[in-house]
């Protein structure tokens, strides 16, 4: 066989590991189980006979590579080590998504039971399936303790964000060097982002790739700002006044632009190119409020600037200075417009900065 038709079927089972971290999982009959794992066994069949051979190396890069090719985008990465594992990999991938339903898992459990040479898969699934049992009632109790719920889980998000966005970037950062285009990368790149901004904790974890990330090794740092260019540029082509980035926490956006110098720049331009979609509002009688296309209000604005001038000060003067610029520029250039609303509110809070 050749090497051609192997990578080819290794990429088959990438698509079904894929498969299996998504939705699509609800509709896995025991035939469709019982396939995923057939192709699994390939998979480490094959690992046999690359395993310590000299083009190991090159197989290694092409598998690395593999991510790039699956669509819909997937962060699934693979090496000649993974394929060693790769019935593990499958399993551990179905247990932890919450779509795979009760009974599918007791199917590939009794499949799995069958098979004498996947005894430690069992107890590893056994175990894994009380560990999950466990998290869920844990989260019960968490759920019943109603006064700390919205705390708790505000801590918990944060974590869990910061934690996804590291792991992303370590992934990103072995797709780019693994690739041997750049124009295919950024296109995966681009897609990811895409998928990830349809909820607003993917737009969180966007945001948080360009957040100081702690104890990355030296070769994740050195190209992590190649691929915070991509996301940056993908972040400059998305429709502001509708974006879910106005939905995050307004701390988020101010740490990145504290942490990355081109992530300043452009969240200061979005928020000018937001608040110039602020028009008037008649309320009862002469009153009225200012509001954008997406129907925040002025206040929302501010906090946005407010937030970040203080953040600014005073260890990033030049940057509160490139700011406070922006804003006196437009409020000196319009007349009946949001900008002196907001002028009025920043001076009345910020008048020590």
């Amino acid at each position: 066989m050749s090497a051609v038709i192997i990578i080819k079927n290794i990429f088959e089972f990438a698509k079904i590991l894929s498969s299996a971290s998504r939705d699509d999982v609800e509709k896995w009959n025991k035939a469709s189980i019982q396939n995923a794992l057939n192709w699994s066994e390939y998979c480490e069949e094959i690992y046999k006979h690359v395993i310590g051979q000299d083009f190991e190396d090159d197989v290694n890069q092409k598998l690395n590579q593999l991510t790039l090719f699956l669509e819909p985008v997937s962060c699934i990465r693979f090496s000649t080590e993974s394929l060693g594992k790769a019935k593990y990999f499958l399993v551990e991938t179905l247990l932890s998504n919450p779509k795979f339903p009760l009974s599918s898992k007791f199917i590939l459990r009794d499949i799995i039971q069958e098979k004498s040479e996947c005894a430690w898969i069992l107890r590893k699934f056994d175990d894994r399936w009380t560990q999950l049992k466990t998290y869920s009632q844990v989260c019960q109790e968490v759920l019943n303790e109603t006064e700390t719920v919205e705390r708790d889980a505000n801590l918990l998000f944060g974590y869990k964000v910061k934690c996804e966005a590291k792991t992303l970037m370590q992934h990103l950062v072995v797709s780019i060097n693994s690739s041997e285009k750049l124009e295919r990368f950024t296109k995966y790149c681009k897609s990811l982002c895409d998928k990830l901004s349809e909820s607003n904790e993917g737009w969180a974890i966007i945001v948080c790739l360009f957040c100081t990330i702690q104890d990355l090794d030296e070769e994740t740092s050195a190209r992590l700002i190649d691929v915070q260019r991509i996301i940056l540029n993908w972040l400059k082509m998305q429709d502001i006044s509708s974006s879910k980035l106005w939905l995050l926490d307004v701390k988020l956006l101010v740490q990145a632009s504290c942490d990355n110098a081109d992530f300043f720049l452009m969240y200061l331009q979005i928020l000018l190119l937001w608040a110039d979609t602020f028009t008037p509002v008649i309320e009862k009688g002469s009153n009225f409020t200012w509001r954008s296309s997406s129907g925040h209000t002025s206040d929302s604005l501010t906090e946005h600037f407010k937030m970040l001038f203080l953040a600014l000060s005073p260890s990033y003067e030049e940057r509160k200075c490139k700011a406070l610029d922006a804003v006196v520029d437009k409020v000196i250039s319009t007349d009946f417009t949001v900008w002196h609303v907001l002028a009025q509110s920043l001076v009345n809070s910020l008048r020590d900065l």
